[in-house]
């Protein structure tokens, strides 16, 4: 069974690698929308807290994207991101110049939270 020291042990395994196989993202986390006026047809705007983070970062497979029914395309990711607990399908992530929507994710759990693998899309 896993400890403390065990967890402990991973997390500085995991720094000792991260300049090796992990890449600068900006984490976009959704807060609110405001302003905006129905009758101009003035949209609120969505605002969003920068968090700069790095995250391990892979093209999601064409196997992977044709078993999604369409859900993803070619140039989707995921990033196994740390230091982030449970992102929001709201939140979106700056990675390359390119704008990606969270659409799904699952946290990896040892002992507590030390990573989360993050699926999400590109935006056009």
């Amino acid at each position: 069974m896993l400890d403390e020291n065990d967890l402990d042990y991973i997390k500085e395994c995991m720094d000792s690698v991260k300049e090796e196989v992990e890449e600068d993202i900006i984490y976009k986390q959704y807060l609110t929308k405001s302003g905006g006026n129905k009758a101009l047809g003035q949209l609120p705007a969505e605002e969003y807290k920068d968090i700069p983070l790095t995250a391990a970062v892979k093209t999601l497979s064409l196997d992977f994207i044709q078993k999604s029914n369409g859900i993803y395309k070619n140039g989707d990711m995921e990033m196994t991101i740390r230091d982030i607990e449970e992102p929001k399908t709201k939140d979106k992530i700056l990675y390359n110049n390119n704008l990606y929507e969270v659409k799904e994710y699952s946290p990896i759990h040892l002992i507590e939270t030390i990573s989360c693998k993050v699926r999400c899309k590109k935006i056009d």
